[in-house]
């Protein structure tokens, strides 16, 4: 058999399809194996962490059903004699079971009355700042402190369970509060004793991110920095609850799961080298790929025999076509009594040839036809081989980019008709098969959705010849016959008018075209979206919904051109009394709101009412004469006084109309009475 033979490349051919296929199915049915056991991983692992959460949940509840047993049974009078308080406090053996850094006593005025493991230090302080004194204090109801440091001589991390005391008639006499040090073996610290594999870790933080417990205790009370934090994390921030994988700071691969507490809304984690996770797996692996070695192998023997047997009749058609081809004329015609696709290949060789001729003239034709309709179409395309240089260049593509074809032909610069320094055009990812930068590379793309690994892309380009122009892109890459990319041709479309139509349909939709301010709708939608960010962060906001004094007077003196020219004096005003992050709205006529972000409380917004009324009583200047365009204003506060949008508007406006009796240029903050 010689090297090169037919046999010998059928064999390779056969053989190499044969390995393919086993190593495509291999790779498939390995790699759903590895999926299901990861996801099964998974799913046991969020399920033992769900478990402990919900016994974590148990305990909490516990702890805080403790607290509010001691505040129940403690006799009010008790308040005015701190030794029997504190007699009492250390007879509660159960509750001091649970709070191993003591039970305290607070007076309203934040001074420990009495308590267990109170220092001398301590009872001189006043904890009236204290997060969970304060949040007690408001609400009346129970609560659960974040981490925080202890002032106690030992400084550990430590949370506080509340309760108020109430008498009978419903007023807080004192504030009863159960500490827990992060530290001892509670059931916080029983989180350590809990293994995960040999390297798994369990680790709980709070609703910011703080870490409440960690197996590495240096760590308690840092807190992650949720703008590096990698999708999985700000994910779980964002309120998501399950598992998956991520790099933690050290650059160590996790199967990680995360689970919340309902109590407390704090999130554990549990964190499990993905390394060791997959240890199974490439012990199957290891098995599987030898298995499927000997089966090749297996494979390979079979189809040499039987490609011997099937291409004996072949062999002597290509002795019969070597003799013709050195000049025998005098041989026997071929003849072969199988009638399979040997025996039509002897019939078949005389017409051949001209049948090659025949479809030779067509090709020439087909590919004639294909340049012209590429050249003269009226998108603007070029075509780049697979080495990026340009082979086509047409006629729409020079009109819009203003470079001639000749001096695109042969070269790799097409990137010199869009962009000022080198980079990759939209073609040459396609012919890269570079998918995963083209979210670098574009803002906005998507994948073509009627041929396979083409692409599309949008955006504001330069072109030399147009300037500025917002260019639709379409990449589709050109395959052999084996499936390989050999070129990729690419499609712009001129989508420069359209767009500015959009951009002004946007803007007259949503901006008030006197005085350029956010009009309602986009009020409503700003108001929303704040709405959502004020709650999730727990911040203030303020409402000012604004009517203006004397701006019928100018109306009705002057007319509506310079009662319009009042108004727009009047927004800039606005503007010039808040900041960057507030908003200030035109809601018709002489009627205006403000929404206050990122505010401490009432006084910031008290604040800004003055400023605004200040800056509104200085004369307008109209036709050469003065006005005083003052305002009344009402204030709503979030979420005092409404927790969501229509009921903000609703009491800002009642409180607006409150004011208005007791005299212009004046503010008034929405009160139920």
């Amino acid at each position: 058999m010689k090297l090169f033979s037919l046999r010998t490349k059928t064999i390779c051919i056969v053989s190499l399809t044969m390995a393919t296929t086993l190593c495509v199915m291999s790779f498939i049915a390995f790699r759903y194996f590895e999926n299901e056991f990861r996801k099964t991983v998974a799913q046991h692992q969020f399920s033992m962490v769900s478990a402990i959460a919900e016994q974590l949940d148990n305990k909490i509840a516990t702890a805080q059903e403790a607290i509010n047993a001691v505040a129940r049974t403690l006799d009010p009078d008790f308040l005015t004699s701190p030794k029997k308080t504190e007699v009492y406090l250390q007879r509660q053996s159960v509750a001091l079971t649970i709070f191993d850094n003591g039970l305290f006593l607070f007076s309203m005025s934040g001074k420990i009355l009495a308590g267990t493991l109170v220092e001398p230090q301590m009872r001189e302080q006043t904890f009236l700042h204290r997060e969970y004194f304060q949040q007690t204090v408001r609400t009346g109801k129970p609560y659960i402190s974040e981490p925080f440091t202890s002032v106690q001589k030992h400084n550990h991390q430590i949370i506080m369970l509340t309760t108020p005391i109430i008498d009978e008639t419903g007023v807080t006499r004192a504030i009863l509060a159960g500490s827990l040090d992060l530290s001892k073996k509670n059931f916080f610290g029983a989180l350590a004793d809990l293994r995960i594999g040999n390297n798994g870790r369990l680790s709980l933080l709070s609703r910011d991110g703080t870490l409440i417990f960690h197996p590495n205790r240096d760590l308690l009370l840092d807190k992650i920095n949720q703008d590096d934090a990698g999708p999985l994390l700000m994910s779980v921030f964002a309120g998501f609850e399950g598992s998956g994988e991520h790099v933690d700071p050290q650059g160590l691969p996790l199967l990680s799961s995360f689970k919340r507490l309902g109590t407390t809304g704090w999130v554990l984690a549990s964190d499990f080298p993905k390394s060791e996770a997959d240890t199974p797996i490439a012990r199957a692996q290891s098995y599987f790929m030898a298995g499927m070695l000997g089966l090749l192998v297996l494979s390979i023997l079979i189809s040499n025999a039987l490609i011997k047997t099937l291409t004996k009749p072949l062999e002597k058609i290509t002795s019969r076509a070597q003799q013709i081809s050195k000049g025998s004329t005098d041989l026997p015609p071929f003849r072969i009594s199988s009638r399979d696709e040997i025996g039509s290949l002897a019939k078949a060789f005389n017409r051949m040839l001209s049948n090659l001729e025949r479809q030779k003239n067509t090709i020439k034709e087909q590919k004639e036809l294909a340049e012209a309709l590429l050249k003269n179409s009226a998108s603007a395309i070029f075509v780049i081989d697979a080495a990026h240089k340009v082979i086509a260049w047409n006629r729409a593509c020079e009109e819009l980019t203003g470079i001639p074809s000749a001096e695109m032909l042969g070269t790799d610069r097409h990137w010199q008709a869009f962009y000022e320094e080198q980079r990759p055009c939209l073609a040459d990812s396609v012919v890269d098969e570079d998918w995963e930068n083209i979210s670098l590379l574009y803002g906005s793309h998507s994948q073509a959705q009627l041929v396979e690994n083409g692409l599309h892309a949008e955006g504001w380009r330069s072109t030399p010849k147009k300037g500025q122009r917002y260019l639709l892109f379409s990449a589709v890459p050109i395959c052999d016959d084996e499936g390989r990319i050999i070129a990729a041709i690419e499609t712009l479309e001129d989508y420069t008018d359209r767009k500015e139509v959009e951009k002004k349909m946007s803007h007259l939709a949503h901006f008030d075209q006197l005085t350029g301010l956010p009009n309602r709708v986009l009020f409503f939608d700003r108001l929303e979206q704040t709405l959502r960010e004020t709650s999730r962060y727990e911040q203030a906001l303020a409402l000012l919904f604004l009517d203006l004094n004397g701006f019928k007077e100018i109306n009705d003196n002057l007319g509506h051109d310079v009662g319009d020219q009042a108004l727009v004096e009047v927004a800039k005003r606005l503007k010039s009394c808040v900041r960057d992050c507030d908003t200030v709205a035109r809601m018709g006529g002489d009627e205006f709101t403000v929404i206050l972000t990122r505010i401490k409380g009432a006084d910031d917004a008290a604040d800004t009412a003055k400023r605004i009324l200040d800056a509104l009583s200085m004369p307008v200047l109209l036709e050469k004469r003065s006005f005083l365009v003052g305002a009344s204003i009402g204030i709503s506060m979030y979420p005092e006084h409404g927790e969501d949008a229509d009921n903000l508007v609703k009491n800002a406006d009642t409180a607006m109309y409150a004011v208005k009796p007791q005299g212009k240029s004046q503010y008034c903050f929405f009160s139920s009475n």
